[in-house]
């Protein structure tokens, strides 16, 4: 194992760096949410993958770049220019929801249901749950709190391992073609609008919101490694992501394809993670089961890993009093409990406040490649969220359960957001985002320009 004390040279580095970042990344969710889009897309896969890999590949991207540019250590940082409080509301947010409400407790119960459950033929599913999500947390929780040997655990370990089984998955599904994905008739309907489709499709797998959780971390690990100048950590970090997501969205692609090819042999699925135990059982038998219990483990753990680490970091951060140690354990056993109690229900609330959190963390990263440090970022900032925000906030109330938006209430809300521009398309918050952002542009200039502020 190398000193981490010690920079390491050459471009190995930023293959480390790139494999401990995807490694963070790839989970549940990136394996399953792209293999369902191939089946709804079908014949229109090409321009499903081209949405997808807009809002899972390029978008989280740019979040790494901002991360980079800007050299923060977590999300708190990105928000700072429109207030310390508004940051601090948004990190908190952005964690909990990514954290033990949803995204953490979601690895351990996909991993558990598409990798485990199989194997026990549906008998004590629910103490199976259980003990497998005990083991599963407490393995998260061991290397997690181990933060200096993080590059090599996930990056060096783990994440090789899992990309050995999914190119031999690729492999044997090249070899033996389950259909013709031009061939294959999707959900009906699905070519109206394919691009966007794919795009929110996308937003299913976090993606973007895991690159302001992550960058952080991998930030801080690059600082492990010994770099301490900010052009240093600011190049690895970004030439590092650069290579995470074109093997990412390579990968996506290949998932995709999967799902569409599935069409020849299987029906559309209510989910991915059926359709993927549909295809590994095509290509390797009843003994596939075990190869795909390993594969979404091991993807499913280094997620954890990663939520965890940086949920600790950041509120420890925020809220020294409690150690790092100690946050971490409020989030191991926080998501251990709603995985094991309360997720199906937790998850009718979460996806309407991860809807109301994604125009706005788009609109943070935007402005953070751009305006960070400009004379006039407070102002951009402070326009641009507020009228991203009301769009947003309607999303969020059309998206709760239905004792809430089947009310009149509700039903109000949902007309109102109905005569917004971009409504067909679910991107309602795009034009009052750049009218907020000009708006507050026009602002600045006409007002410190006669004070002698602005060159």
């Amino acid at each position: 194992m190398n000193d981490l004390n010690e920079p390491q040279t050459g471009i190995k580095k930023y293959f480390v760096i790139a494999s401990l970042l995807f490694g963070l990344f790839f989970g549940a969710g990136n394996l399953i949410f792209p293999i369902h889009l191939g089946q709804m897309a079908g014949s229109h896969w090409l321009v499903a993958t081209l949405g997808f890999l807009t809002a899972s590949v390029l978008m989280p991207l740019l979040a790494i770049l901002v991360i980079s540019k800007s050299n923060a250590s977590g999300i708190r940082d990105l928000g700072n220019p429109a207030g310390t409080k508004f940051a601090l509301l948004f990190m908190i947010l952005v964690q909990v929801t990514i954290g033990p409400l949803y995204a953490t407790p979601r690895v351990a119960t996909v991993s558990f249901a598409v990798g485990i459950k199989p194997l026990l033929g549906g008998q004590h599913s629910q103490l199976a749950l259980l003990i497998y999500s005990a083991l599963f947390f407490a393995v998260a929780f061991y290397f997690a709190n181990r933060e200096s040997t993080i590059i090599d655990t996930v990056g060096k370990i783990m994440n090789p391992l899992f990309l050995i089984l999914l190119a031999t998955l690729f492999v044997l599904a090249m070899l033996n073609p389950m259909g013709n994905p031009n061939l294959e008739a999707g959900q009906a309907n699905f070519g109206n609008g394919t691009y966007f489709k794919g795009f929110l499709e996308g937003y299913n797998t976090l993606d973007m919101l895991a690159g302001l959780v992550f960058g952080g971390a991998v930030v801080n690990s690059v600082r492990e490694m010994g770099y301490r100048k900010k052009r240093d950590v600011e190049r690895i970090t970004s030439l590092s992501g650069i290579l995470t997501f074109l093997l990412t969205g390579l990968i996506y692609v290949g998932l995709i394809l999967l799902g569409a090819m599935s069409l020849g042999k299987e029906q559309i699925a209510a989910e991915g993670g059926t359709t993927l135990v549909q295809i590994v059982r095509h290509l390797m038998g009843e003994p596939g089961q075990l190869f795909l219990a390993a594969l979404i483990i091991l993807a499913c753990l280094t997620t954890a890993i990663g939520l965890l680490t940086s949920f600790a970091e950041d509120f420890h951060r925020s809220f020294s009093k409690l150690s790092y140690r100690a946050w971490l354990t409020i989030s191991t056993v926080a998501s251990f409990g709603v995985a094991n109690i309360g997720l199906e229900k937790l998850i009718r609330w979460s996806v309407p406040i991860l809807m109301f959190l994604y125009p706005i963390v788009i609109v943070l990263v935007l402005l953070g490649l751009t305006v960070y440090d400009a004379p006039a970022a407070k102002q951009l900032y402070r326009g641009t969220l507020l009228l991203t925000i009301v769009p947003a906030l309607l999303d969020f109330v059309v998206k709760l359960p239905k004792q809430i938006s089947g009310s009149a209430f509700g039903q109000a809300i949902a007309n109102i957001q109905s005569h917004l521009p971009f409504y067909d398309i679910g991107l309602t918050w795009i034009i009052p985002s750049i009218i907020g952002f000009l708006i507050s542009w026009i602002y600045y200039m006409l007002r410190y320009r006669k004070i002698g502020l602005t060159k």
